[in-house]
């Protein structure tokens, strides 16, 4: 729902050519995670290259950010850094609300993994999801939520029900 062609990669598309008017484009994303350095044990599942030339095309025309879900989830906290450093503190209000969505969806992903190690509350993620979304429509509009942000919405049901959240559903991986 979040990282697999979902949620993460479309808005962080939307914010990209939200920001480019500012000067803030993939190349600036492509320098700031090259002074970045990730430990030997995790491979090539960096996604140190998610805002190259060459994918920075593709992610432009797509008009969504073309990650893995490795490499999205690796690229989040680095990515979260940069808009915390560099976008909430623009003098622009356009950047600091570009800023303040992207960190609503870093807040959903963050509970969705805490959710995995139990005792997550499922209406903290409810409240977080629904807030989100919000300001993501707000920001973007209603035609750039595809049925992923709908599915987004039955993630604290499930928590409710059963406890933990699986990592995928099996249509998914398929």
């Amino acid at each position: 729902v979040y990282m697999v062609s979902g949620i993460w990669s479309i808005h962080v598309g939307e914010m990209m050519k939200g920001l480019k008017p500012f000067q803030i484009t993939y190349a600036t994303l492509d320098e700031y995670v090259g002074l970045w350095r990730w430990p030997k044990h995790v491979g090539s599942n960096t996604g140190k290259d998610a805002f190259s030339p060459k994918r920075a095309k593709s992610s432009w025309k797509e008009g969504a950010l073309k990650t893995t879900a490795s490499e999205g989830r690796s690229l989040l906290p680095i990515l979260a850094h940069y808009v915390q450093e560099v976008c909430v503190k623009a003098p622009q209000d356009q950047v600091k609300k570009h800023a303040e969505c992207f960190m609503g969806l870093v807040r959903v992903i963050e509970l969705l993994e805490r959710s995995a190690r139990g005792g997550m509350d499922p209406n903290v993620l409810e409240q977080a999801i629904v807030r989100h979304l919000t300001m993501f429509k707000e920001l973007y509009g209603a035609k750039a939520m595809v049925i992923k942000f709908h599915m987004s919405l039955h993630l604290p049901d499930f928590l409710r029900r059963w406890g933990y959240l699986p990592n995928c559903y099996v249509n998914e991986r398929k």
